[in-house]
């Protein structure tokens, strides 16, 4: 289970992506190969076909 705060804060010109998640519970096998686990916890993030401006500067 895990619960996330994001906030996004700024302009078209500066702005800035912050956050936490929080893991309540998280169980593996000590065999486990973890970066393999979180390689295949999220597909891989697909660009908009038309460009955000407010994306473009965030850090």
């Amino acid at each position: 289970m895990a619960d996330a705060d994001v906030h996004v804060a700024g302009t078209q010109q500066s702005s800035t992506a912050t956050g936490a998640v929080t893991l309540d519970q998280l169980t593996y096998s000590p065999h486990s190969d973890i970066g393999s686990m979180l390689a295949r916890a999220a597909p891989p993030v697909e660009s908009s076909t038309t460009p955000s401006p407010l994306l473009d500067n965030i850090t």
